[in-house]
């Protein structure tokens, strides 16, 4: 049931109002105030809004993680305000050819370590059909489809695993952190050439969407993930979609009902008394406690007013992380032209130039829609490449890529395919990205700053908010427990402890504040 108790609170004391122009306290108390009845899967009819103890923005797998843990806990009292009009977020289908595919989270990634993940664990539970990615079942090629049999590749992995080992050594002697490409410089690895580009890319760039010169080698390096949950990979090829891990959370938490869907939040207000949201279609909703789980491009990008504005300290480490693009474009083709391996490496004398194309017909993939007679095969690029193509119209893409194709294999006869899906995560304003990256000279204190809530009353989840696990599925859902775990300490009046630098990261150590 939701609370009535702080109707008279919200009303005279949380102002509502955009970053840039402030109201006063007392023109927010006389305004009329937005009427709305919640409907599962529908937006809203007029009735008397109630105000509730938690607000929860997302509805993804960190918002699923957030009301899991809320409710396992006796709180039933929140409501969840979902952009789009489905659950998920960024784990998200296209539909192409009469299948579906996995625009954004794709992969499981950790399986087999000496801790379970939970996403695994959940995957397991609905039957998921999986399948393992081996990124060594490859065929690396040179333009003109030359095959590389030289030692590159063995060398480009002696030389990763001497730079983790030296990382290790250098995190333990506390020295400053470095960047990736320095850190590959001082073990001896010295790329001279496309092929080097190509597998140095693979290697370490494709994964995180990062530039070498740009990625802090003290986090890029950790690897909390492998270390953890092992270091098997699981592609999802489900047809119910990835994001049915989080619909089963809110439906085994009977929280579908508290969802309300097309609620684009566009302006938060925060005091010592609770908190007000406000969407883009006029409506308002009033709240103890706020746990945002929007992406870190959101903030980025201003997409959300805070009022008061967000203090110096908040925005310098948000704008400091780096918010990457992965892009993933799914081809159909009437054949079949290239290897059985799971993954075609080119090495383009521009780096990142269409590097990775990977096998969707290989044994155990989609072998239903193979027998149907599709020919899939799924295009990666990242980072600078995927901005520059998001640019771009769909045809131009496809000329494109027909092109490195032709490059690649000089002696078939590429068809045009006949069917293709590009997203745009850059472009997507309830995102701007893919997943967070730990950009060189951020500190565990910037990160402390990234996620310290604001007066207690504004806590933040997604991915960006796991420092172990950032960038990832199983992040993104710990950080929402994490965030709601803190709320519930509020409620019962035993706030957390937590440390934060109000006086902004200095190059010297930093002694923390606590909210």
């Amino acid at each position: 049931m939701l609370l009535l108790v702080l109707t008279t609170i919200f009303l005279s004391s949380v102002p509502l109002s955009s970053a840039r122009h402030q109201h006063n306290h007392e023109d927010f108390a006389n305004k009329e105030i937005s009427h709305f009845r919640l409907y599962p899967g529908r937006t809203n009819d007029p009735v008397q809004p109630e105000p509730t103890s938690v607000i929860i923005i997302g509805a993804g797998i960190s918002g699923a993680g957030a009301v899991e843990y809320l409710t396992q806990n006796g709180i039933n009292d929140f409501l969840v305000l979902e952009a789009q009009h489905v659950i998920g977020g960024r784990m998200k289908q296209g539909h192409m050819s009469g299948l579906n595919v996995e625009l954004g989270a794709n992969w499981v990634e950790g399986v087999g370590g000496p801790l379970v993940n939970p996403i695994w664990t959940m995957a397991q539970k609905l039957n998921f059909t999986t399948h393992a990615t081996n990124y060594d079942d490859a065929l690396q090629l040179l333009e003109g489809g030359i095959v590389d049999r030289s030692n590159v590749k063995t060398l480009f992995k002696s030389k990763r695993e001497a730079a983790e080992e030296m990382m290790k050594s250098r995190m333990e002697a506390g020295l400053e952190d470095i960047s990736v490409r320095t850190l590959l410089q001082l073990v001896g690895w010295h790329p001279t050439s496309a092929l080097h580009d190509n597998i140095e890319y693979m290697g370490l760039e494709e994964e995180f969407a990062g530039n070498v010169e740009l990625l802090s080698a003290s986090y890029t390096l950790k690897y909390g993930t492998a270390e953890k949950f092992g270091d098997e990979i699981r592609f999802v090829n489900d047809q119910r979609g990835f994001k049915t891990i989080p619909e089963t959370i809110f439906e085994e938490a009977g929280a579908r009902n508290r969802i309300v869907f097309g609620a684009v939040v566009d302006k938060v207000a925060y005091n010592d008394h609770g908190v007000t949201v406000h969407t883009t279609n006029g409506k308002e909703y009033r709240a103890k406690y706020l746990i945002s789980t929007v992406s870190l491009g959101v903030y980025q990008n201003e997409r959300i007013q805070f009022s008061p504005p967000l203090p110096l300290w908040k925005t310098d480490s948000l704008v400091k992380f780096k918010m990457e693009v992965y892009t993933k474009i799914f081809l159909d083709f009437p054949s079949k032209f290239w290897s059985h391996h799971q993954f075609t490496f080119f090495a383009s004398n521009e780096k990142g130039f269409y590097p990775c194309f990977m096998n969707l017909m290989a044994d155990g993939y989609m072998k239903e829609f193979v027998e149907q007679g599709h020919h899939l095969l799924l295009a990666t690029v990242t980072g600078a490449q995927s901005h520059r193509i998001e640019r771009m119209a769909d045809e131009e893409i496809i000329d494109e890529l027909m092109s490195v194709l032709t490059k690649i294999f000089p002696k078939e006869r590429i068809p045009r395919p006949t069917a293709y899906l590009v997203p745009r995560w850059g472009k997507d304003p309830l995102f701007h990205g893919s997943f967070t990256n730990w950009p060189i000279g951020m500190r565990k204190e910037s990160w402390s700053n990234l996620v310290a809530p604001l007066s207690q009353r504004v806590f933040f989840g997604g991915e960006m908010a796991s420092h172990d696990f950032y960038g990832y599925v199983h992040g993104g859902y710990l950080a929402g427990i994490k965030a709601a775990s803190d709320v519930r300490a509020c409620l019962e009046d035993k706030c957390k402890v937590i440390s934060y630098y109000p006086n902004g990261i200095h190059a010297e150590e930093d002694v923390p504040m606590v909210i």
